[in-house]
């Protein structure tokens, strides 16, 4: 899902000629008004799209809220307007994964599992004093380093695999 804008100045509820105060007051009560954390949004779908207006936001602060990128921003909207294009700022939905491709749950638990096994481990271990268990849990810690390191890899190795129709 895309979400279309045609102004960043009617996302914040302001007009192009106001100045950098207004501006910025118009910021202020939109995000207050629009804040997902201000709302008591139980439906997943009602917050994702609270949380895209509040990005949509965001995003249209930064631009006008600085000088330098608002005027380069007007500078765009008058040469759209001269061509006859109006300017329109097009951006994914926050909840839309980028490529669909996710690493399977068991491989995103696995990492935390095992820094929780380490850790009881390496407790017990220090407590019994048993080397035993003080060495599963240094094997445990080091798995889960690796771990750590091998899921987004593998994550990516299957994006690309899935980009390439392999």
């Amino acid at each position: 899902m895309t979400v279309t804008v045609n102004s960043l100045y009617e996302v914040l509820g302001a007009k192009p000629d106001d100045d950098a105060a207004a501006i910025r007051r118009a910021f202020i009560a939109a995000a207050r008004r629009h804040h997902p954390d201000r709302h008591a949004i139980e439906d997943v779908a009602a917050r994702a799209e609270a949380e895209d207006r509040m990005r949509a936001i965001n995003e249209a602060w930064a631009v006008l809220g600085d000088a330098q990128r608002r005027a380069a921003y007007d500078r765009s909207i008058a040469r759209g307007s001269a061509t006859g294009v109006a300017p329109v700022t097009q951006r994914p939905a926050a909840h839309e994964p980028s490529s669909g491709v996710t690493a399977p749950r068991w491989m995103t638990v696995l990492p935390p599992a095992l820094i929780l096994a380490a850790i009881a481990c390496l407790a017990v271990g220090f407590v019994t004093g048993l080397v035993g268990l003080l060495a599963l849990g240094l094997a445990c810690a080091l798995a889960a380093a690796a771990a750590f390191i091998l899921v987004p890899v593998v994550t990516m190795m299957r994006s690309r695999d899935d980009e390439n129709g392999g």
